[in-house]
């Protein structure tokens, strides 16, 4: 009878580190390790939702790409230590100037989209602007040394789209624009 407790308690400690180990990778699916916003994985399903929305309810968004500008000089000339404290920095900043409703995501290397709902073009680019304003004007100190840091930005408003797939090119392709038209910059331009 013992024994059997003792391997009921055993099985029941297990099964609850399993539970704790599941919770955690569960976590980590959804949240970017290094820059604590949603992974890729957690923004596709967020993009899905922000699509059904705006198909069953008609609520609008906008698409905002913000790309680091240089990266790879700054982790040339710095480190990728001071590459990473700078992507993990841009994640807080990020995170500051969003509403509750946005959602921020890494959607790869050193490449953030923030997905804005109820925000139309000139609203998301007016967004774009304040964060590249923001990262633009942030301190980024490595190591007692100042590093520059700014960024290109693209937005796209859905509703000027045929497809989520559409307003995620054109997005990207306004990211585009503004890293060959001299980067810093968000485009469209909106007077």
């Amino acid at each position: 009878m013992v024994t059997n407790q003792q391997t009921i308690h055993k099985m029941h400690t297990r099964i609850k580190k399993l539970e704790s180990a599941l919770t955690n990778a569960r976590l980590e699916s959804k949240e970017d390790f290094l820059t604590g916003v949603a992974t890729k994985r957690a923004l596709s399903s967020e993009l899905k939702r922000a699509e059904e929305a705006y198909i069953r309810y008609k609520i609008g968004y906008s698409l905002c790409f913000i790309d680091l500008d240089h990266f790879k000089v700054i982790n040339d000339t710095y480190g990728h230590e001071a590459g990473d404290v700078i992507l993990r920095t841009i994640g807080k900043i990020l995170q500051k100037l969003s509403r509750q409703v946005d959602v921020v995501g890494r959607y790869g290397g050193e490449e953030f989209l923030v997905v804005l709902p109820s925000t139309s073009l000139s609203q998301g680019v007016a967004f774009a602007n304040k964060v590249r304003q923001s990262i633009e004007h942030f301190k980024f100190i490595y190591k007692s040394e100042r590093i520059n840091v700014t960024v290109s930005c693209g937005v796209s408003e859905r509703a000027k789209q045929k497809s989520l797939e559409a307003a995620i090119e054109a997005a990207d392709k306004m990211l585009y624009e503004a890293k060959a038209a001299g980067r810093n910059q968000t485009k469209p331009v909106i007077s």
